[in-house]
């Protein structure tokens, strides 16, 4: 791996996913949170491409990353250009502009490569005619599907082109490999079926227990005082240094509810210094903001020096999200099941 020294040293289960990948065998991996299901894609990618069939000469390789939000596609190429990977976002609405886009990727000097992609994309995208005749004329290797438990979810109920990507193995004979951090037995033969994978696909689970994280119940008729004393209280004791802290609604008249019972508690100290909104040290997130709004949210909440520490969301701040500093997540409503965890 001495042509990609900024490629992080994988783990056994990454190393194991992408061997298999490598072996032509088709995948599912349901790994936690946090555990580096990007870097499987990376990591895959580099093994094929400098393991050519000829005695190890290089080759060229055209995968896939499959993400379901648009935010969450800048984040993933800049990754793998951070790797030495030409990370591509495919996006654009003509062939002409995906050409472009192409080009513009293959001569990014921070890679220099040019014989080593990983397309970044939504399914809505690839299943237009331009994504289409994209995969169709690019030869792809594999497809990774984060977030393949979505597939269940968004599938059935309304994002249809995710239970359509199975439809794209028509156009090019690449295979799949499955991502995922959320997935029981239902959700885990979903995906097989949906996705349309091979009968001797390979399952690699690692386990979510970690001695440090801890679950604790509150009364419903005490989390006002909960929100009150231990959330806000703090909060407007230790100010910037309060832990960074989530608290998921499930809706989004829930979150205007919650901010509302927030703001009154905090008054001035929910300002680090000016009452501005860029001085807020509470920020929201829903699938109602504008993606240029998520950003900005995204970028104060997850940076070192960020100031929000304090974010109410529903779950779509969850998808896709990987913030290694946060110390507390509350759950305000009851939750039908483990899985919404």
């Amino acid at each position: 791996m001495r042509r990609f020294p900024n490629l992080p040293t994988s783990n056994d289960i990454q190393f194991d996913v992408a061997k298999a990948t490598y072996e032509g065998k088709e995948t599912i991996a349901i790994l936690p949170t946090g555990f580096g299901k990007t870097l499987i894609a990376g990591f895959s990618s580099v093994l094929r491409h400098l393991n050519g069939p000829e005695g190890g000469t290089t080759v060229t390789v055209f995968d896939v990353f499959v993400v379901p939000l648009t935010i969450l596609m800048s984040e993933h190429s800049k990754e793998m250009r951070k790797w030495g990977i030409a990370g591509c976002q495919l996006t654009a609405k003509t062939k002409n502009e995906v050409i472009r886009d192409l080009r513009n990727c293959r001569n990014d000097p921070d890679t220099g490569y040019e014989k080593l992609f990983v397309l970044v994309s939504t399914p809505e995208f690839l299943n237009t005619v331009t994504g289409k005749e994209t995969l169709k004329n690019l030869q792809l290797s594999i497809m990774f599907v984060d977030e393949a438990h979505l597939v269940k979810k968004w599938g059935e109920e309304y994002r249809a082109a995710f239970a359509k990507l199975y439809e794209l193995r028509t156009l090019s004979a690449f295979n799949i490999c499955a991502l995922t951090a959320t997935c029981t037995q239902t959700t885990l033969e979903c995906i097989h079926s949906s996705l349309n994978l091979e009968t001797d696909t390979v399952i690699f689970a690692a386990s979510p227990n970690r001695p440090n994280i801890f679950l604790e119940t509150i009364p419903s008729r005490q989390r006002n005082a909960f929100l009150e004393d231990n959330i806000c209280g703090n909060l407007r004791k230790h100010g910037k240094h309060f832990p960074r802290t989530i608290i998921f609604v499930d809706t989004y008249s829930e979150l205007v509810a919650v901010k509302k019972k927030v703001m009154p508690i905090l008054q001035k100290y929910a300002y680090q210094s000016e009452n501005t909104p860029e001085n807020c040290m509470l920020g929201t997130f829903c699938a109602e903001m504008t993606d240029a709004s998520k950003k900005i949210v995204q970028r104060s909440f997850e940076s070192k020096d960020g100031l929000i520490r304090l974010l109410i969301a529903t779950v779509a701040y969850g998808i896709g999200v990987n913030n290694k500093d946060v110390r507390a997540v509350v759950h305000w409503s009851k939750q039908k099941n483990k899985s919404k965890f």
